[in-house]
């Protein structure tokens, strides 16, 4: 499919996503920037070799044109004075066709108008788990709020500052805070997922009264035996729930 609907027809879709946004170098190598990062501003700027105040312009102009979206860190009170760098925003794109052009396709167009494909493939194997862990996260989200419907969820959101990241925090309508992580690998996530996650929130200062992790391959036995009120294990058998 990607080697039909896409790179078969480089020329008309490259058309059409000039028409989304300025073609310029800047432009172009931020786009590519945000599609293989975690997207913290400052990373993509160090990726995309640009300097800040020619970065911060380019971003202005990409929210403004839609194509893409920031992220405001989330921090407890005791790092609020963090440096800007370690809570600078994070930046996604808001359609992932747009964000595979730029990772996979765009960067390649000189072999690729030529039907020359090697390149592309080969960056596409090496960080397709990577483009599809992000995938996975937004998909955690909802799952999450589906989970959750009866305790409605507010500000459902990835936190971070220096050092530290958690895939997913939440609360609910009755006032538990949620943390959560996320796993896209082959392997069976194990209770060492669980002591990371406690590690990470008691770090943060985070007083977490339901953890839950998500698994793109299931969990070990023991996990399995430890799940209850405050601990939740979902799949991506979950995701089924998700188109119904």
């Amino acid at each position: 499919m990607v080697k039909t609907k896409l790179l078969d027809k480089y020329g008309l879709v490259h058309k059409a996503m000039c028409n989304l946004y300025e073609s310029n170098a800047q432009n172009q190598a931020i786009l590519s920037a945000i599609a293989l990062s975690d997207g913290r501003e400052h990373a993509v700027f160090k990726r995309a070799r640009v300097s800040v105040f020619d970065g911060e312009k380019v971003v202005d102009d990409l929210l403004e044109a839609g194509i893409i979206y920031n992220l405001r860190p989330k921090h407890s009170k005791h790092n609020a004075k963090e440096d800007n760098e370690n809570l600078s925003n994070k930046l996604y794109f808001k359609n992932p066709v747009v964000r595979f052009w730029f990772g996979f396709v765009s960067p390649f167009f000189k072999g690729i108008k030529e039907g020359n494909y090697d390149e592309s493939k080969e960056r596409f194997e090496k960080h397709f788990d990577n483009f599809v862990q992000l995938i996975y996260l937004e998909l955690s989200k909802e799952m999450l709020k589906q989970k959750f419907e009866d305790d409605f969820l507010s500000d459902v959101n990835e936190y971070w500052e220096k050092d530290l990241n958690i895939d997913i925090m939440a609360k609910t309508k009755s006032g538990k805070t949620i943390a959560c992580a996320v796993k896209y690998s082959n392997a069976k996530v194990k209770k060492s997922a669980l002591s990371q996650l406690k590690e990470k929130c008691e770090k943060a200062k985070i007083d977490a009264d339901i953890f839950v992790l998500f698994s793109k391959n299931g969990f070990s036995n023991e996990l399995k035996n430890s799940k209850g009120e405050n601990l939740k294990l979902m799949s991506v058998k979950n995701l089924k729930s998700l188109t119904k």
